[in-house]
């Protein structure tokens, strides 16, 4: 007999990550593109999500993250970073 579980169905966390970024895009005076070489940093920021369980034992979970860079930001063509996850699982 499966007994069930109580899941918080919504959840506010800190996000980090570490990411490997493309350098800075630049264009010379006669137009030409060139990019500095990758960068790596660290990014802060908050995760937002929920997490559902049926009584069938299924799992859903939606979460989505934005941090910001927090070293090499002048490096790349922005400073920002998202994640957006969808996980979907059986409880056995």
């Amino acid at each position: 007999m499966r007994e069930s579980i109580r899941v918080p169905n919504k959840f506010c966390k800190p996000h980090e990550r570490f990411v490997r970024e493309r350098g800075k895009k630049t264009f010379d005076i006669e137009g030409n593109l060139s990019q500095g070489s990758a960068v790596s940093d660290f990014a802060v920021g908050l995760g937002l999500g929920g997490k559902w369980v049926t009584k069938n034992g299924f799992i859903f979970e939606v979460n989505a993250g934005y941090g910001k860079l927090l070293f090499n930001a002048d490096k790349t063509d922005h400073d920002i970073v998202a994640k957006f996850g969808f996980h979907l699982g059986y409880r056995f």
